[in-house]
């Protein structure tokens, strides 16, 4: 009996995404485009509650800085995170909440816009080639939901992306 409940709980939290990646160009398929990276922005503002602001977004550039060409030269990987931290944080207009908890339902914290800004960040920070924008301006006012917009189309045309946005 217990066996057989294990396996159905097992059967409801196990999700296998594969994806075959071809890439295709007016003149053919392009090579080596095994290495993309796909994002996609969910309606939920999920956090480490206990984290500020200015540590979930340290912890987010950890895992996708680039390595020495990456950069520029004389650029080491703690100013690189640091400079592209402050940009983001002034892009998006939470700079003053830089040492606040990220919160939760249980934790208090920032807002509910300054949350979703927080979740917008972190998705901008993987320098995805193809990033994907479902209802991501929900929860945001119309100034910050138009800045947010134009930082898309800033961040598409200057990173090379490809950017998929339903508002």
């Amino acid at each position: 009996m217990l066996e057989s409940k294990q396996r159905k709980w097992r059967r409801h939290i196990r999700v296998n995404l594969y994806i075959t990646p071809k890439v295709r160009y007016r003149r053919g398929i392009l090579p080596n485009a095994t290495n993309v990276l796909l994002i996609i922005l969910i309606l939920d503002d999920i956090h480490i509650p206990t984290l500020t602001v200015g540590q979930t977004l340290n912890f987010a550039l950890s895992t996708k800085t680039p390595g020495p060409r990456g950069r520029l030269p004389g650029v080491s990987r703690s100013e690189f995170n640091a400079s592209v931290k402050d940009m983001l944080l002034k892009m998006l207009n939470i700079v003053h909440t830089e040492n606040t908890l990220v919160g939760d339902s249980f934790v208090r914290g920032v807002s509910g816009g300054e949350r979703k800004r927080v979740s917008i960040a972190e998705m901008m920070t993987t320098r995805a080639r193809v990033q994907c924008w479902d209802n991501s301006s929900r929860g945001l006012d119309a100034s910050t939901a138009l800045d947010f917009v134009r930082s898309l189309r800033i961040m598409t045309d200057v990173l090379g992306q490809t950017t998929f946005a339903t508002l």
